[in-house]
């Protein structure tokens, strides 16, 4: 909850929901509370309401997106790591890093929507936020200040547009927390206008920045959305289900204790009928269950020994490793199953999601004639591709 109270100091600092994206969110919440300057927090409110009509406007499912090739945004990994084909064990010395087997195969053809043609939106007046939750707060009223309403949707907006304050909390928690500090920032921002900050050059020098923050957020949103969409991810899925090759997996457990002498200690105990969980709670430096792995997710000596061994049986003999000596235990032993869509959706979203950001990135340098210099003026190269029209 710690972070949770920063997001709403900053909300009581006058930061408006157009403050939480991009670049921005990350270094307030890794800062104490307060450290935003006051001239910092005036100006975010005016492109809240901007804000709102173009996420408002995404309903219309018109994507507007970089012209980027389909292989390129949704092309995959060559190398055999992709998806795991079953969620990895517990973490563990006898597991330095587990190797992932299976890869799914390369997703051609699934290309971004068209970009329709780019619109010049002339700013509309500023209008208070359309009422839509009437349910809530008292009809959908949360506060008014001075007789200007503060609606439950903005504070909703803000929530909505949050991943970080969403897998925290829900809405109405975050709202009850929320809405005091909310009309404090709204106090803050009318005396801003009345000191007549928005014509200070600070003020326009950093609110410039804020919409060149907001700008890129909004194109890398869109391009993602574009691409990475429920008929991609279910292709991806078919194309790694038709390359899942399955292997053999145990699922095991082990005592790992420092010295030859104990694992033979609790070998003999073992041998006289005690239990192995209750021995690990006693000797071992680390939890017992290692769940379902594969020989190579493994380090070669507990491998090694571990599918050598039959379904409950147990190491008759120390395995050494450079972490002390195991006593192992087998408990299951099958063959692996891909995983299903939903177990698999959030790698593949990840990884299709990595892909398009390289494409976008690898566009936009292409394209671009840089020429970049070190402190001392002398030019150092761009490291970005100028392979394109522009850097000819």
């Amino acid at each position: 909850m710690k972070r949770f109270f920063v997001l709403l100091l900053g909300l009581a600092a006058g930061l408006s929901a157009g403050f939480f994206g991009g670049e921005y969110i990350d270094s307030f919440l890794r800062k104490a509370p307060g450290y935003v300057s006051e001239k910092a927090t005036y100006y975010y409110e005016k492109l809240q309401e901007k804000y709102q009509e173009y996420k408002a406007s995404k309903s219309n499912n018109e994507a507007e997106v970089l012209d980027i090739e389909s292989d390129e945004v949704l092309g995959l990994p060559e190398s055999k790591e992709g998806l795991p084909e079953e969620f990895m064990p517990k973490e563990s010395a006898a597991l330095p890093k587990p190797a992932q087997k299976v890869a799914p195969a390369t997703v051609q053809d699934v290309a971004p929507a068209p970009a329709p043609a780019e619109k010049v939106v002339e700013p509309e007046p500023e209008k208070e936020p359309e009422m839509v939750d009437t349910t809530h707060g008292n009809k959908g009223i949360a506060a008014t200040i001075n007789g200007r309403k503060i609606t439950v949707d903005e504070i909703r907006y803000t929530y909505d547009v949050n991943p970080q304050i969403k897998d925290k909390v829900n809405f109405p928690e975050f709202y009850d927390k929320a809405v005091e500090v909310y009309v404090e920032g709204k106090l803050l921002y009318d005396k801003a206008v009345k000191n007549h900050v928005l014509e200070t050059e600070e003020y326009k020098k950093q609110l410039e920045l804020l919409k060149q923050d907001i700008a890129r957020k909004v194109l890398v949103e869109k391009t993602v959305e574009a691409s990475v969409t429920d008929a991609a991810l279910k292709k991806f899925y078919e194309e790694y289900k038709k390359a899942f090759v399955p292997e053999k997996e145990i699922k095991a457990k082990h005592i790992l204790v420092d010295d030859k002498g104990q694992a033979e200690e609790v070998i003999v105990k073992l041998g006289q009928g005690q239990d192995f969980v209750e021995l690990a709670k006693k000797y071992s430096k680390e939890p017992a269950d290692l769940g379902y792995f594969t020989k190579d997710m493994m380090i070669p000596e507990f491998g090694n020994a571990a599918f050598s061994m039959k379904v409950g049986e147990y190491s008759k003999l120390p395995v050494k490793s450079e972490y002390g000596y195991h006593v192992i235990l087998v408990e299951d032993i099958r063959e692996t199953k891909p995983a299903t869509f939903e177990e698999a959706k959030p790698q593949m979203k990840q990884i299709m999601t990595n892909k398009v950001l390289e494409s976008l990135y690898s566009d936009v340098k292409k394209n671009a004639s840089v020429v970049m210099y070190n402190y001392n003026g002398q030019e150092v190269p761009f490291k970005g591709k100028t392979t394109g029209a522009a850097g000819k």
